[in-house]
């Protein structure tokens, strides 16, 4: 991982795409920078940098470990740990049968 690169902004995505994203947007860089189509040095810098931009953001878990270096993700803060929660502190219509 390369520090300081924004492996979204590699791709053209925002923090909240979908894999499906991803996947498009890899595809649509790599035909572009692939060395066989354009083989200056730079687009081969940038074909390794979205490759490893795509390798990273296609993982769940490399994402995730990722996406928690980033500065004030945006969805940080909109979801509570629930794991961190006592099941006693849910309303009882959760806990009932």
């Amino acid at each position: 991982m390369v520090k300081g690169v924004d492996y979204y902004d590699t791709l053209g995505l925002s923090r909240d795409a979908t894999l499906e994203e991803i996947r498009a947007a890899y595809f649509d860089a790599a035909k572009r920078l692939h060395p066989d189509v354009n083989p200056t040095k730079a687009a081969n810098e940038a074909f390794l940098l979205v490759q490893e931009a795509y390798d990273l953001l296609i993982n769940p878990m490399k994402r995730a470990a990722y996406d928690a270096t980033l500065p004030q993700s945006p969805l940080a803060n909109q979801y509570p740990l629930i794991l961190n929660i006592p099941v006693r502190s849910f309303p009882t219509w959760v806990n009932s049968s």
